[in-house]
């Protein structure tokens, strides 16, 4: 793996399974070949860290973005489609399309802390780290809104015409 110590701004994911990491001014940093695409990853920019599913989709590799090396582990027995990280609250969201679940991990000892039931065949998950809600879309044209906190629901969307593609939320105001 070939990184840098320079604080990354933003990272791309290939095809071909390279992470690249860019700085603000879109410079080149560095790179992580996996040698496939995860379906999942979080990044965890206090601790210079990113979580990845592995090939199967079913555990957590956590990368070091300094090094390059992989730094720990999280073992799952799901399907993970979709990750999301709360830094503030070290909290690691993983959405497990098998179990219907959000999985909720302590980024520091990396063990489960929590288990939130979601709607439907779930697809993926947004974060708003604002307003510390899940935003969970279903295959059922369904979109969850979850409090990240309990994992009590907060609302939803059911009217949709088909199921969504993308997600995206706005900052607390």
């Amino acid at each position: 793996a070939e990184t840098s110590q320079v604080p990354f701004n933003f990272l791309t994911l290939n095809h071909n399974g390279t992470l690249q990491f860019f700085s603000k001014d879109r410079v080149y940093l560095g790179a992580l070949n996996l040698g496939y695409t995860p379906t999942a990853l979080a990044v965890n920019e206090l601790q210079s860290s990113v979580y990845v599913t592995d090939r199967a989709g079913r555990n957590i590799v956590i990368y070091s973005l300094s090094s390059g090396n992989e730094i720990g582990h999280i073992a799952n027995s799901g399907k993970i489609v979709s990750a999301a990280l709360d830094s503030s609250t070290h909290r690691l969201y993983l959405l497990d399309r098998e179990a219907r679940q959000v999985h909720v991990i302590d980024s520091q000892s990396n063990e489960k802390i929590a288990d939130f039931a979601t709607a439907h065949a779930p697809l993926f998950m947004n974060f708003n780290s604002d307003r510390r809600i899940l935003f969970v879309a279903s295959s059922g044209n369904l979109v969850t809104a979850l409090s990240s906190r309990d994992g009590i629901e907060l609302g939803r969307i059911s009217d949709l015409e088909s199921a969504p593609l993308n997600i995206a939320t706005d900052s607390a105001s």
